[in-house]
C-alpha cells in the first residue's frame, strides 16, 4: 500500500465569519427605551423583576433574571443578538448589563417586541403568551 504526503492542508468553514457578520442594529437606542412610561417605572422601581420578566419571555428562567439581574440580563442580551443578528460583543453586552441595567433590559424588551416575540412575563400572572 503505498502512502500519499498530505501536500494541502484541508479547508475548514468559515464559521468565524458566519458567527461575526451580524448586520443589524437593535431596533431602539439605548435610552430612547425610557419614553415608554410604564416600561420605565417598573424597570427602574423594581429592575430585577423587570429584568425576570423579559428573561421568561426570551425563553430563560423568570427567576435567574429576577435573582441576579445583571448577569441574567448579559445572557438574555447575547442571546437576542444572536437570534436577530444584531451587532454587538459580548464585552459591551457586560458593561451595558452592568452599568445601565434598566435601560438595557427595557431596549431588549423592545426589540422583542419589534421582533413579534409574543408574552411578557410569567404564565401565574396570568399572561397567556
Amino acid at each position: 500500500m503505498a502512502t500519499h504526503p498530505v501536500t494541502t492542508q484541508p479547508q475548514g468553514k468559515h464559521v468565524t465569519e458566519h458567527l461575526t457578520n451580524f448586520d443589524k442594529d437593535w431596533h431602539s437606542g439605548l435610552c430612547s427605551s425610557m419614553l415608554d412610561c410604564p416600561d420605565s417605572a417598573l424597570a427602574c422601581c423594581c429592575c430585577c423583576w423587570y429584568v425576570g420578566l423579559v428573561a421568561e419571555r426570551a425563553g430563560e428562567s423568570f427567576w435567574a433574571g429576577c435573582c441576579n439581574a445583571p448577569i441574567a440580563l448579559l445572557a438574555v442580551r447575547s442571546k437576542v443578538r444572536g437570534a436577530f443578528r444584531i451587532r454587538g460583543n459580548l464585552c459591551y453586552d457586560q458593561c451595558i448589563s452592568t452599568c445601565c441595567c434598566q435601560c438595557a433590559a427595557m431596549q431588549t424588551k423592545h426589540e422583542l417586541d419589534h421582533q413579534g416575540v409574543s408574552g411578557l412575563g410569567p404564565r401565574w400572572l396570568g399572561n397567556k403568551s
